[in-house]
């Protein structure tokens, strides 16, 4: 049996960069996948991302209600500079039924769960404070 993959879409610059797909195998068996929204330059920013999408992955992963997630959620997060919630997480999608609201709660408790995300660090605070991430059991 396969494993569901997550895919975050995350806003922000320099993440078309292949180095940052995680696999799931050796095989390459895509376990997620970060695709650029939108594209101001950031410098080193990529391994933060990095370790941030293996955060949530691991809580996605963990989480009891997981497989019954069907549908893709667009979320907005706002951080504090130590890598907390400045606020609860919003969802951006404009999405309705019995689905949608298990995926966005998935998320959710997934996001809040994570927390805190250290490896996100002061340096780069206002290349992270807000991000846009699409979580999508359905990307391979």
């Amino acid at each position: 049996m396969k494993n569901k993959s997550m895919e975050f879409v995350v806003t922000g610059p320099d993440l078309d960069n292949p180095a940052l797909n995680f696999y799931a195998d050796d095989n390459k068996q895509s376990l997620a996948t970060i695709e650029p929204v939108a594209v101001p330059p950031f410098d080193s920013f990529p391994m933060e991302m990095r370790a941030f999408r293996r955060r949530l992955i691991e809580f996605w992963s963990s989480d009891q209600q997981r497989a019954s997630v069907t549908v893709a959620v667009e979320v907005r997060l706002t951080f504090r500079e130590d890598g907390t919630l400045e606020k609860p997480p919003v969802v951006i999608s404009r999405d309705t039924g019995p689905a949608f609201d298990r995926a966005r709660a998935v998320a959710i408790r997934s996001i809040t769960a994570g927390q805190p995300y250290k490896m996100l660090t002061p340096a780069t605070y206002q290349k992270w404070r807000t991000l846009d991430i699409r979580l999508d059991p359905a990307s391979r």
